[in-house]
């Protein structure tokens, strides 16, 4: 049983881990889609309609996966544990 609940462990962190990267590379993409359009609608005068639907769905998703990743830290504060600190204090 212990075996198992290593690998499982194992898997959730490694899982962690690539949601961490994929999230900042999800930002990245966004920037540069930004700006793409700036250039594109100031530089070209011709404006794309996708581009704001992309860069809210990247900014969204990227957000749940930096919020996975951040609370599965060991060093991670959230606001009942902290508010648990202040009662036992």
């Amino acid at each position: 049983m212990r075996q198992a609940w290593r690998a499982f462990l194992l898997v959730v962190r490694w899982s962690n881990l690539v949601t961490g990267y994929l999230g900042a590379l999800l930002i990245v993409f966004s920037t540069l889609a930004i700006s793409y359009e700036v250039v594109s609608r100031y530089f070209f005068r011709a404006p794309h309609d996708w581009n704001l639907e992309l860069n809210i769905f990247l900014l969204i998703a990227s957000t749940f996966m930096a919020a996975e990743t951040s609370s599965s830290r060991p060093d991670s504060d959230t606001s009942s544990s902290q508010a648990r600190k202040r009662a036992m204090a």
